[in-house]
């Protein structure tokens, strides 16, 4: 088991060095369109699209690092109150059985729609990149999010850290 963590580890640690580029990249791209526009009166019409690709594969390939690490955005007045340490593993198990049932669904609805817009060639508006190329990231996400679960479920709800 190990020897999973360490590969979710270095999955995750891959997937946000490159959710840090495309952040950087967004930032920059941003910012290089906003000076263009107000000081020489034009911009890059492809530049808003992609940083808003840039930003959403950031988000969704970064999920899995958050999941395991618990730095994700979460309401925890149930499990801050709980003292009890069976009380709060039993919690942790059925969040981890509720995680992995919802992105199992969410997973299956990303590889349709990625599917689709793959066989039908959807294009980006500006860009004209196809768009599974940006929503594959979420298949990604996803399926990693399903892999860290399966992990601490398999372990009993012992965290990844």
């Amino acid at each position: 088991m190990n020897l999973c963590i360490r590969i979710i580890d270095k999955i995750n640690n891959f997937l946000i060095n490159i959710s840090t580029v495309f952040l950087v990249l967004s930032c920059l791209l941003a910012v290089i369109n906003a000076l263009c526009r107000k000081f020489l009166s034009t911009g890059f019409p492809w530049a808003e699209e992609l940083c808003t690709y840039l930003v959403v594969m950031m988000l969704f390939l970064s999920l899995p690092y958050l999941e395991q690490k618990h730095e994700h955005l979460s309401i925890n007045i149930l499990v801050s109150n709980i003292k009890n340490k069976v009380a709060l593993k039993i919690v942790r198990l059925f969040h981890g059985i509720w995680t992995l049932l919802i992105m199992i669904i969410m997973l299956r609805y990303a590889i349709i729609i990625s599917i689709n817009m793959y066989q039908t060639n959807i294009v980006t508006y500006v860009l004209r990149i196809p768009r599974v190329i940006f929503f594959s990231n979420v298949v990604i996400g996803f399926a990693l999010i399903i892999v860290v679960w399966a992990c601490v479920l398999i372990r009993g709800g012992v965290e990844l850290e």
